[in-house]
């Protein structure tokens, strides 16, 4: 393969940037998701439930937050994406989350993980380990220092803010 040549299954790194996305590929996309439907399970944090759920809607997939311990790995299981939020997490929500992401694991359900303000305090640290030590997560999404943090690195972290 020639280094000029990106893949899905390469790493995007200063030498092997993304291949840019053009407006073909992006309509095609927004018309594929529109056409299917996705049924999107977020277990998200409490700030940010409403606009999760609007911008699944916008985008043409299906909203569901079923957080309760009781419910959250049945759907996670018959969802077609589930997105993790660590923003406000309790104990009690780490557990359902850990059960949501372990059975959409094991029915083939992508997952995505935002750890939210992990390395601002010890809580959140615990929390996302425990997520990473039981769910095979697809994508992982955040600040810079949140993705710092995660990589063993040094990292500068205010609340849920990346600073530095």
């Amino acid at each position: 393969m020639s280094e000029d040549t990106t893949t899905a299954g390469d790493a995007d790194t200063a030498d092997n940037p993304p291949a840019p996305v053009d407006a073909d590929t992006l309509r095609e996309t927004l018309r594929a998701v529109s056409e299917a439907a996705p049924l999107v399970h977020h277990l998200t944090n409490d700030v940010t439930t409403s606009e999760t759920a609007n911008v699944t809607l916008h985008w043409g997939g299906l909203p569901v937050m079923a957080d309760a311990p009781a419910e959250a790995g049945d759907m996670a299981a018959g969802a077609d994406a589930v997105v993790i939020n660590t923003g406000t997490a309790s104990t009690t929500d780490i557990d359902a989350m850990i059960d949501a992401g372990e059975r959409a694991n094991e029915a083939g359900v992508p997952v995505v993980l935002d750890p939210v303000g992990y390395g601002a305090t010890p809580h959140r640290v615990e929390s996302v380990g425990r997520l990473l030590d039981a769910v095979a997560f697809d994508v992982i999404k955040g600040n810079a220092g949140e993705i710092r943090g995660l990589a063993g690195e040094t990292a500068a972290v205010k609340g849920v803010e990346s600073v530095g």
